[in-house]
């Protein structure tokens, strides 16, 4: 089998754990189902038992040494015997004699014959639906089947052993039993279910799947983390430098920084394939990260539709220079919010190649953030200055065969794209594409202070 395809212990458990209200609506449904059935459908059943012996006429036999072991195969053959005799229509018709309100097929469903293991005794049974009733069927039914068994297999003697009982206790449905079944067959067809979609399902959601079948490296996984948020900053008044220092974030900054691959490279896009996939997250980080090392670095915001890294650090968008300083050092802003004409966007393509050599000539680093791949020829018109692009894929939010297809489109106009950011769990109401949306849009201003920074906007 191919190594590549194994799916572990560990697999299976995530798998199952991620669409557990799966297990949870399926077993609920079913037993609820089963116990309305139960309850309402099926009419109550109760049962009444005989029992009936066979002896030789010398009852003596039992306790003498003439009790032989062909009378032990005897006795067995006559218990089979006498059992289908108990059967048989002319037991059956003379039984539904005294019962006009049944048919003969209607008292041969209720009453049974069946021989007691390892014992020359006959249990008959009678089941309907009131207890005196099933009290009066079954004693008949013994009381017929003595007779006609005398009369057509006189071999032995049979004796009624013991009478019908008067038993109120419902015998069926029986309900611990039904529930039982129900509850085992709803996680079993839960875990179907759950199977199922997992194999229809294409979205994007392990390391392996993107190396696998994208053929593209994973830079980092970033795992859920509270801090990891943008909104973060000012719901806590106070937050250090370590909110940066997140190790993944530090994993991607060594990675781009050391790896053979991408040392020499020193400007990166990054995007992704949807809105809300924490790409405006990830950029903002990873800046922050190369700022903090020393490193002089500028992020761009080239979101056309909803710019606000500006507003991130509380810079003024009707400022003239083209650079902003934020409150930390080492760490600069560019904006296309700061382009005012409604003519943004021509005037923006006509002065790109001039602000990148700009950039080039004063930052060691360049950080581009952009619109998802909705905007994909934006993406190729900016990706044209840049050493690199990083895509930031949600785990189960992109399809497998939508990224391959803005996969072959870029590669096909020489975009570079050098990795994958896999985002496994940030919280998407923090991250910058639903940020835009809350108003009073304030957030920073920030002033150090022994180290740590002060919020003092209000974040809605």
């Amino acid at each position: 089998m191919d190594e590549e395809n194994v799916i572990d212990l560990r697999d299976i458990i995530n798998i199952l754990k991620k669409r557990k209200w799966i297990i949870v609506y399926a077993s609920t449904l079913t037993v609820t189902a089963t116990l309305i059935i139960s309850l309402f459908f099926i009419n109550p059943k109760y049962e009444s038992k005989a029992s009936i012996v066979i002896v030789k006429e010398d009852a003596r036999i039992f306790y003498e040494d003439r009790y032989t072991q062909s009378d032990i195969l005897m006795y067995q053959k006559l218990l089979k015997t006498y059992c289908e005799i108990a059967k048989s229509n002319l037991v059956i018709d003379k039984t539904a004699e005294e019962f006009p309100q049944y048919k003969s097929e209607e008292i041969k469903k209720m009453v049974s014959a069946v021989p007691m293991v390892d014992t020359q005794i006959i249990e008959l049974k009678a089941k309907c639906n009131s207890p005196s009733l099933a009290q009066n069927i079954v004693n008949t039914y013994a009381k017929n089947f003595i007779e006609e068994s005398m009369k057509v297999l006189p071999a032995g003697d049979l004796k009624l052993l013991d009478s019908g009982k008067y038993m109120d206790k419902i015998v069926s449905p029986n309900y611990k039993l039904n529930l039982s079944i129900a509850f085992v067959i709803g996680i079993m067809m839960s875990v179907g279910i759950i199977f199922l979609l997992e194999y229809i399902d294409t979205k994007i959601k392990s390391k392996e799947q993107i190396e696998r079948e994208i053929k593209l490296p994973v830079l980092v996984e970033i795992s859920n983390s509270k801090s990891m948020s943008i909104l973060n900053f000012c719901e806590n008044l106070f937050f250090s430098e370590r909110f940066f220092e997140l190790e993944s974030f530090k994993l991607l900054k060594n990675t781009l920084q050391y790896s053979k691959d991408l040392k020499e490279k020193k400007s990166f896009l990054i995007s992704s394939i949807k809105e809300g996939e924490g790409k405006t997250t990830i950029a903002l980080n990873l800046a922050v990260n190369l700022s903090l090392e020393g490193k002089k670095t500028l992020l761009m915001d080239f979101n056309m539709l909803h710019p606000s890294i500006s507003s991130l650090f509380n810079i003024a968008e009707d400022e003239k220079q083209l650079f902003e300083k934020t409150q930390l050092d080492n760490l600069y802003v560019f904006s296309i919010s700061t382009i005012k004409s409604a003519n943004r966007k021509e005037i923006l393509y006509s002065r790109l190649e001039e602000i990148f050599d700009l950039a080039y000539k004063n930052f060691d680093y360049i950080i581009v953030d952009t619109p998802s791949a909705a905007h994909l020829s934006y993406i190729q018109d900016i990706s044209r200055f840049t050493d690199g692009c990083i895509f930031v894929i949600k785990e189960g939010l992109v399809d497998m065969k939508e990224f391959l297809n803005t996969k072959e489109i870029l590669e096909r106009t020489s975009v570079n794209i050098v990795g994958t950011v896999l985002n496994k769990e940030i919280n998407l109401k923090y991250t910058r594409e639903n940020a835009f949306k809350r108003k009073n849009f304030n957030l920073y201003t920030k002033q150090f202070r022994k180290g740590e920074y002060i919020c003092q906007g209000k974040a809605r």
